[in-house]
């Protein structure tokens, strides 16, 4: 319908803007309901999740029951503390005799590309236990670890 019809009809207009009421309330009331969805799909994903009592509503739960205070009994348990156990390898017995065997660098290798001497800091000890008839023993192999001790760097 354009102007010059709702000029010439003013009771079409008049149904018209009835129409155009109706559809604006029916849209508002959806607006709304839409609204109230929203709020209460926020409310269940970010609102509070605990199941606590309301103040209001303590009354409600006072009656005649016993505390939980009233139903634990008063006499203490013990429980022994768990110990884990040690991951890896047990440790050879250190009565079975050793033999080393030292896999150390070359002297050419234990000078620093700053030019000074590698230190000795630690090692890497492996042990396998060796087993020839009649003879056991185990085999030590020892790894040096240098390093640096001007620039720190190995």
């Amino acid at each position: 319908m354009d102007l010059a019809e709702i000029q010439e009809s003013p009771k079409k207009a008049l149904e018209l803007i009835q129409q155009l009421t109706g559809t604006v309330e029916k849209r508002d009331a959806q607006i709304e309901q839409l609204k109230d969805e929203l709020r209460l799909a926020l409310h269940r994903k970010f609102g509070r999740s605990s199941e606590k009592i309301d103040p209001s509503q303590k009354d409600m739960f006072e009656e005649d029951t016993p505390s939980v205070e009233e139903l634990v009994p008063k006499e203490q348990i013990s429980v022994p503390p768990h110990r884990r156990t040690k991951a890896g390898r047990k440790p050879l017995d250190p009565s079975i005799p050793r033999e080393d065997i030292i896999h150390d660098i070359p002297e050419e290798e234990k000078l620093c590309r700053c030019g000074h001497m590698l230190v000795k800091v630690d090692e890497v000890i492996s042990e396998r236990l060796k087993h020839i008839p009649e003879q056991i023993y185990v085999e030590r192999h020892i790894r040096p670890k240098y390093a640096c001790k001007n620039c720190e760097g190995s």
